[in-house]
Parts: C-alpha cells; structure tokens; sequence
C-alpha cells in the first residue's frame, strides 16, 4: 500500500569527512557548550532543507548534515542522553552514506521490524496466500487474474496510481487480523513489486486490541514467487500515517461484475476503522506535528513570506487550512509529522487531490483554489521547518 522507490545518493558523491570513521568528527572530544553549538548549525541546515529543497519522494534521506556520519553522537554516553531526540530523528532520516538500516521509517532497524512480524502468528500474518500466488502463476493478464481472485472469494480493487501505472490490491479479512497484498500493474499485467499492509487486530493470545496495529512490508513477485524486498526502498509511514489509506485515486473498471461492491467496500471499511497505532513507532516521538493548530503569528508570518501575494480574506482561509492537527490528532486521524509526511506525499494529499479529486482533497471541504492549494505546502513546509529546529534542538547538553 505505498510506494516503491530507489535510494538517491552513490558513496561516491559523499566528502571523507562525513563517512563512518572519517576524519571530522567534531562531536568526540568537544565541550557540552561546543555540541550544542554543533548540532544547532547541522539542526538548523536540516531544517532548511525541509523548507527549501523537496525531497525525492518519500524518502528525503539528508545528505549534507555531518550529524549523521558522526559515532560519537552515541558514543559518548553523557552525548546520548542530551542527543536522543537528535539520535532518534536522525537514525530514521539519515542516507549520507547509503542505504539506511531504518528505511521504512520505524524506531527499529528494519531487518528486526520484518524478522518480528514474520513470527507472529506462526508467519501467517505477514505472509501472501498460498492460492492468490497460484492464481497469478496462472494469469498475468489483469483481466484473467481478477476473475481468479473473484472465484476465490477475495475483495479486490483495481484502481490508477498517481506513481504506478495501476494497483490490484487485495482484502484478506481475518479474526485476528486483516491483510491487503497489493500488485503493482503495467499495461494490464502484473508486474513485480509488492506492497502490504497488515493490520493486527489482537494479541498471539486472543486478546483484543484498542487499535489495530499496523505492520508494513514490501515483496518482490516473479512468475508467481515471491521473496522478501531487500533491501527496503519505501517508507510506508509517509503515505500511511493512519493505517490503512483510503483510496481516493481514479477507479480502473469493474473488470468483474462483483468489483463495484468490492470498491464500495473498501472505502466503507477504511472510513470507519480510525487511527490504527503501529508497531515500533512513537509518531510524539519523531517530530513535532505537522500543522499546529492555529499557532500564534502565523498569519502574521505568511503575510510577510509565502501568502503575500494574498488578498487578506484568501490568506486568512489558507492559514486556517494548516492547521492538520485539528484532525490528524491521534485520535480522529493519525499524527502527521516530518517522518509521516514528506513534500510528495503532503503536495500529494493537498495540491494533486485538491484539483484532481475535491472530494477526497485535504483539507475537506475547503474553498481554496489550485493556486492557494500550492501556497499551503509551501507555507506548511517553511513553518515546520522552523518547528522541527526548535524541536530538536530543545534539550541542551550544557543544561546537564
């Protein structure tokens, strides 16, 4: 259920200094008052590369903060306790050096996330059924395949990607959990990426839980085999920030004549399931949230930057549209934040949906145009910035 990408950076294009063991590590032997002097200047780079320059969706890896490369931020104990919040962010984000261990964005490494989930439940949660691979050896073509799985008794729906040609995604609906495997498509045919979502709805004992769990991974299909994406390329957490995602994207045909109430379906029960928490990630942990609701000066603040150009009656609505966590409270809706909510994704959800799909545009139901859609991301993406720096660098190693 999201999105398949490359990582965006060689080894090669990366300075001595800031690889592992490299020359510069200015955090080893520096003073308290010297750290934080450090990671304020890294810190407040970060932030301007969230306001300024888009990152590649969605993973948006930081390249030019030596933070990253640094052992000593960990090393030195007395560091690790004032730099956890740096620590926690940065091991999620960081991509100076190539592929991070953490890539789909959970406060574990990724190899421990999967090895975890794929225990559970005797690997049956985490795993594709045996004869929805059978039918896809058989059937390529899209046509055939959704007539297979028709006959199978699974709910499907085939709908346009904004990234992917198309999506076949399937429900797989169980006591203690539900599952979506989702087939990426091309010209009508099913092609090799994965995507999957499963959402655990008790314990390994039988014991409900207050909200269903969420767990992602990413498989690799061929001619009906399918092994374990590795390495991780997506971060699930950018598009899914709530669990299950609905599908507000063009719908393909009915391709069966069960699918209509199959499409019907989907959305009813992604609607009303609410926020799902997830495994091994602390969205208060990873970030501010993303669109305070209504925080002193803002209007102020975009009247002179990114609204200016704003009749006063326009501009009073865009600010009041930035205000995300009036709904993606936790509660209503999942906490949006800088893990949760790369440029693609939020230019995705505001501007894209917003002229493509009003209905399904966020915020809803609001009368700003495509123009005044565009100034939102961009006025959200320069106020978090200046939130995510004042957030990261709240606690003071010379304050202990």
């Amino acid at each position: 259920m999201s999105i398949a990408l490359g990582l965006w950076l060689a080894v090669s294009t990366v300075p001595f200094a800031l690889l592992p063991g490299g020359a510069n590590d200015d955090l080893c032997d520096a003073t308290p008052q010297k750290v934080d002097a450090i990671v304020d200047t890294q810190v407040s780079a970060i932030a301007r590369d969230y306001r300024s320059r888009p990152a590649r969706p969605d993973l948006g890896f930081y390249t030019s903060s030596a933070l990253c490369a640094s052992r000593c931020r960990k090393a030195r104990p007395e560091l690790a306790q004032c730099l956890a919040r740096v620590n926690r962010y940065l091991d999620a984000n960081c991509g100076a050096y190539g592929q991070s261990d953490r890539v789909l964005g959970m406060d574990v490494p990724d190899s421990e996330y999967i090895a975890e989930a794929k225990k559970m439940f005797g690997g049956e949660m985490m795993a594709v059924p045996k004869d929805i691979l059978d039918a896809s050896r058989k059937f390529l073509g899209l046509v055939d395949f959704a007539k297979a799985i028709d006959k199978l008794g699974y709910r499907y729906v085939s709908y346009g990607s904004s990234l992917l040609d198309g999506r076949f995604a399937i429900l797989i609906e169980g006591t203690k959990f539900d599952r979506v495997v989702q087939f990426a498509t091309s010209a009508g045919i099913v092609s090799m990426n994965v995507d999957f979502i499963a959402m655990q709805k008790q314990t390994e004992s039988g014991a409900s839980l207050a909200k269903p769990r969420a767990w992602f991974n990413g498989y690799r299909w061929v001619n009906g085999d399918i092994g374990q994406k590795s390495p991780m390329t997506t971060r699930c957490l950018s598009c899914h920030a709530n669990g299950w995602r609905q599908i507000h994207t063009q719908y393909l045909g009915k391709l069966t004549p069960s699918s209509e109430a199959s499409y019907e379906y989907f959305r009813k029960k992604f609607s009303s399931s609410g926020p799902s928490d997830f495994a091994h990630f602390d969205p208060t942990a990873n970030g501010p949230p993303l669109g305070a609701i209504d925080p002193p000066g803002r209007l102020e603040r975009i009247a002179k930057g990114c609204a200016s150009g704003l009749a006063p009656d326009r501009r009073e609505l865009v600010a009041s549209a930035m205000s995300c966590a009036r709904c993606h409270d936790g509660r209503q809706l999942g906490i949006l934040s800088g893990v949760t909510s790369y440029y693609w994704s939020l230019r995705h959800k505001v501007t894209v949906l917003g002229t493509n799909n009003p209905a399904a545009s966020m915020p809803p139901a609001s009368p700003l145009n495509g123009f005044e859609r565009s100034i939102i991301v961009t006025c959200l993406r320069e106020e978090y910035g200046e939130q995510l720096r004042a957030w990261l660098t709240e606690n003071k190693c010379a304050q202990r």
